[in-house]
């Protein structure tokens, strides 16, 4: 009898050693479930980065035949200057303009889009960093491009992305690609504004 009562005993001591063992490693299991939620992956898929992918594409694809496929209704500013509206946009930006400008001897076409105009530079600041992360996380079907980040001498915020290698079976002339996110302060009205710039850059070749 006694036998027995120190058999039970120690039994219901092995169970409530191995009853927290358990529980820490159904929590564990719980906490990596938990952790593999918060992705860089999973705050890129959806609607709007498709959107964006898309689009930002159509634009840099065009750049090849100065835009000719997406201009919109032509504006005339003065005798010397024509912009176009664009039949694709980003999504989150303003109506994008399209129109060309001498460069080194050259026309340059460009395709600039705004994102915002604040009295609230946190907020137009914010924006920029926001974009610019969005921007990070796609990727052009054409090139391959390098991000530099600089403040200029007028102290505008500046992310330029270049070409560094063309996508073999694509035209070789994507290596003109430039794609510029601006950061500005305006003096006049103490104003900030936020553009986005997609453009060829002067080349060789005369395109």
């Amino acid at each position: 009898m006694r036998f027995k009562i120190c058999l039970l005993v120690l039994m219901l001591g092995l169970i409530n050693r191995t009853i927290p063992c358990n529980s820490s490693v159904i929590n564990q299991k719980n906490y990596v479930v938990q952790s593999t939620n918060d992705t860089i992956v999973k705050d890129t898929i959806g609607p709007y980065y498709q959107k964006l992918s898309d689009s930002l594409n159509a634009i840099v694809n065009d750049l090849l035949n100065d835009f000719k496929n997406i201009k919109g209704v032509k504006v005339k500013i003065n005798s010397k200057s024509i912009m176009w509206h664009s039949k694709v946009n980003l999504p989150g930006l303003e109506p994008a303009m399209i129109y060309s400008q001498p460069e080194a001897g050259q026309d340059i076409w460009v395709w600039k889009a705004r994102i915002i105009r604040t009295d609230d530079k946190k907020l137009g600041f914010k924006k920029y960093k926001d974009f610019l992360k969005n921007l990070r996380v796609t990727k052009l079907d054409c090139c391959v491009t390098e991000l530099k980040e600089n403040i200029d001498y007028m102290g505008d915020y500046l992310a330029t992305w270049h070409t560094i290698l063309v996508v073999p079976g694509k035209d070789s002339k994507f290596k003109i690609v430039v794609m510029t996110l601006r950061y500005h302060e305006n003096l006049g009205d103490n104003s900030c504004e936020v553009f986005f710039y997609i453009q060829g850059s002067p080349s060789d070749n005369g395109f």
